[in-house]
């Protein structure tokens, strides 16, 4: 998914125009030659939303893998045999 991000924002960055560019172009276009300029704004666009959404996927996945782990070092201090009394008395009269 990392990839597939990666690749997909530097075929943007190949197509984008630069801001300058933009700003030339819509001065000297008028009418209905807006259109195709318009439409590659909106494809890039589209396209962005596509990466900030598997950007958003792989932060669910690393919260989630986060969370695992966290309950999993929670449960290895609850499993402590301190927590019980009656194993505490055990190991205690043990010694």
């Amino acid at each position: 998914m990392q990839e597939r991000a990666t690749l997909h924002q530097e075929e943007l960055q190949k197509q984008q125009p630069g801001v300058d560019q933009i700003a030339r172009s819509t001065e000297t276009v008028t009418g209905d030659a807006c259109g195709p300029l318009l439409d590659e704004l909106l494809s890039q666009a589209e396209a962005q939303e596509l990466i900030i959404q598997d950007v958003g996927n792989l932060c669910e996945v690393a919260e989630a893998m986060c969370n695992a782990q966290q309950e999993q070092f929670v449960q290895s201090f609850i499993d402590l045999p301190v927590w019980s009394s009656l194993e505490l008395m055990e190991a205690l009269c043990d010694e």
